[in-house]
Parts: C-alpha cells; sequence; structure tokens
C-alpha cells in the first residue's frame, strides 16, 4: 500500500490458472473488520523477487503477492481479526484509514475466495 493521492495499491495476482468451477468460498457473510482469519493449512510460502509466492500444493495452484498483500499474510501468521490487520498496515503506509480498511477487505475476501486464508472464531 503506497500513498498514491488517497487511493491505497494492493498487488495481489492470481499466477496459474483461474478458479475451477465450484470452488467453495470459505469466507463468511459478511465479511468485515471484526471477522477473525488466519493463513490456510496446507499453503506454502516462498520469497520470490520483489514478492511473495503462495503454493497449495494439493491442487498445484500458485498466486503470487506484492507489496501490502504480503504484510496482510504475514499478519494472519496466527488468527486475527481484519481490523487488527488494518491497524498494523496504518503504521507501515502514509495511507488513510477508509482507503486501507476497503482495500485490506478486498484482498483479504480474494484471499478467502482462492482458499489461502481461513474464518476462525
Amino acid at each position: 500500500m503506497q500513498d498514491t493521492g488517497g487511493e491505497a495499491d494492493i498487488f495481489w495476482h492470481r499466477r496459474l490458472r483461474r478458479t475451477r468451477p465450484g470452488f467453495a468460498v470459505t469466507a463468511v457473510s459478511p465479511l468485515s473488520l471484526h471477522t477473525r482469519v488466519v493463513q490456510a493449512p496446507g499453503v506454502l510460502a516462498a520469497p520470490g523477487e520483489d514478492e511473495l509466492l503462495l503454493i497449495r500444493e494439493a491442487l498445484n495452484d500458485c498466486f503470487a503477492l506484492q507489496g501490502s498483500g504480503v504484510a496482510i499474510w504475514e499478519a494472519a501468521a496466527r488468527p486475527v481479526c481484519v481490523g487488527e490487520i488494518c491497524d498494523a498496515l496504518l503504521l507501515l503506509y502514509a495511507v488513510d484509514r477508509g482507503a486501507c480498511e476497503s482495500q485490506v477487505l478486498s484482498t483479504v475476501e480474494a484471499l478467502l475466495d482462492q482458499g489461502l486464508f481461513a474464518c476462525v472464531p
């Protein structure tokens, strides 16, 4: 997340192929700042050049996180509320709270949708 005139940038993209039809979404509805998430089991993380590669070994899927996406991933090494992730990123990046919350919620939702994060009670 960089200060880009009030807009936060989170770089996250799917590396190999699109979601398979019928892939289950693991997010609780609706996702909020109070939702607790954690890195999903079975996901390997390996640093790459300017990115963090995430590999779901069982499905041979590979993803890449860049910029603040890496900080979001690292913050969820233990169960954490999405709002706490925002608090941590606000200490690292010059961005307003609203933009940060919006981008973090969007990224967490994408990570949940791809099975890289899991919701916990």
